[in-house]
């Protein structure tokens, strides 16, 4: 029997943890994650340099950190930095 979505285990009492639109999986409830997402429960969003609801757009190159916001792509400062790169 498959558990309905967003709950796992033998009777289905287990929450699932998955995050940035995660499937978990209904046995184990291990994330299957989408697009380019990353991490146990899909926690990551995109990897360096990714933006997007698919992780398929290039971060500005100006990032000093290589990092940008994962839905809109401006850059994330380093901690005890500001500007925009």
């Amino acid at each position: 029997e498959i558990c309905p979505e967003g709950t796992f285990g033998n009777d289905c009492n287990s929450l699932c943890r998955c995050k940035n639109g995660g499937k978990c999986n209904h046995v184990t409830g291990n994330c299957k994650c989408p697009g380019r997402a990353e991490g146990e429960f899909c926690e990551d969003g995109c990897p360096p340099g990714l933006y997007g609801e698919k992780c398929d757009k290039i971060c500005p190159q100006q990032c000093a950190s290589g990092y940008c916001n994962k839905k809109y792509g401006f850059c994330n400062c380093r901690p005890g930095k500001f500007g925009p790169s």
